[in-house]
């Protein structure tokens, strides 16, 4: 090699070295700001802090690992949905119909019960000797049936009627559980997807970022051209379009699982396990 390319590589090395040292605290600093803690991603570049609902999870971690378990959550989703309530009103309503229904077979039956206070005539009424005598004085007391044949005959299919009506209502109501257990798992499954992307996106954009520094870097020292800086910084524009897209997919799935399970999201974490009391005996 030459005295004279000796000297210039002299002269362009501590621009090359300047370089580099630029893009490494860059990359250091996009580190730190990117660090994933207990309260959510807390990204100032390029990506905002995610919304206060979510910061009680980690979403470093499986939202599926700080949930309770499906089984309960869905249980607690049953016991809160207005429409299970209402079918639950239905069935209690149908339920009382058919007992009072069963109770209007001894609408027939009558009691009396009566007292006179005279003297001891006695009062014969009728024309025959087989005729009834009764005292003038005394009490008399007994039952009246009357039973139409409409309600001897049909009482008991109008009980099975009724009685089919509140297998209906529970079928019904089993159904609506089905539908919102299909709805809960959907909704469950999409927040997961959307998580992952969204920690996918966000990678991307950190890299994205970089890069944007490094070439800002390139075209104040006349390396690259303003066409291939706005190339970069489109890549980067774009990287953070789609981090903001997938945010609002898990956001939006985020709300609708609260919504369908009719508490708020902080009541559905698991508690911190907590280490057992040695025994001192």
């Amino acid at each position: 090699m030459s005295h004279g390319s000796i000297s210039i590589l002299a002269k362009k090395l501590p621009k090359t070295l300047l370089t580099i040292s630029l893009a490494i605290i860059a990359a250091i600093s996009l580190n730190a700001q990117s660090s994933v803690t207990e309260t959510g991603f807390m990204l100032d570049n390029p990506v905002d802090t995610i919304k206060r609902d979510t910061l009680i999870f980690n979403l470093d971690v499986d939202i599926s690992q700080q949930l309770l378990p499906l089984d309960t959550i869905l249980q607690i989703a049953y016991s809160n949905s207005p429409s299970i309530k209402y079918e639950q009103s239905i069935i209690k309503s149908k339920v009382h119909d058919y007992r009072y229904n069963r109770m209007l077979f001894f609408q027939g039956f009558s009691g009396f019960y009566n007292y006179a206070v005279g003297n001891q005539t006695m009062i014969v009424t009728g024309t025959t000797p087989v005729d009834n005598a009764q005292l003038s004085n005394g009490y008399r007391a007994g039952v009246n049936i009357s039973l139409p044949f409409s309600t001897l005959f049909g009482q008991g299919q109008k009980n099975k009627t009724l009685r089919a009506l509140i297998e209906a209502a529970h079928h019904r109501r089993d159904q609506i559980e089905l539908e919102l257990r299909r709805e809960i798992l959907r909704v469950y499954v999409n927040m997961l997807e959307a998580q992952r992307k969204l920690t996918v996106r966000n990678d991307d954009a950190q890299s994205s970022f970089l890069s944007a520094q490094v070439a800002e870097i390139e075209l104040g020292e006349g390396k690259i051209n303003t066409t291939e800086y706005a190339r970069v910084k489109n890549i980067y524009a774009i990287a953070q379009n789609n981090v903001e897209l997938e945010r609002a997919n898990f956001l939006r799935a985020f709300y609708d699982f609260e919504t369908l399970v009719g508490v708020e999201m902080k009541y559905l974490k698991k508690k911190p396990a907590t280490a057992p009391t040695p025994n001192k005996n």
